[in-house]
């Protein structure tokens, strides 16, 4: 429902720690990654992403689930990513 895109490169398998995915058409890095980390719902969460590396760096970003979350955690981060698309 994002528009989001997974990113896969032949011959390189999908983990199950983390997601790699394409950054949106006019959606920078930097101040995606800025507004998910200063995120404040009232729940005490904010979020981290990641850069792809090299070559990617402009066009990919990645996440990472590692820990044990409630299924309402994925839930809460799943909106605010939507939110923060959307400014």
């Amino acid at each position: 429902d994002m528009g989001l895109q997974l990113f896969e490169h032949p011959g390189m398998p999908l983990q199950n720690i983390g997601t790699a995915l394409y950054l949106p058409e006019g959606t920078q890095y930097a101040r995606l990654a800025d507004e998910l980390a200063q995120w404040n719902d009232g729940s005490g969460e904010c979020y981290e992403i990641y850069s792809a590396q090299g070559r990617l760096a402009d066009r990919v970003f990645r996440i990472f689930n590692m820990g044990n979350y409630e299924i309402e955690t994925y839930g809460r981060f799943l909106q605010a990513l939507e939110s923060c698309l959307k400014t």
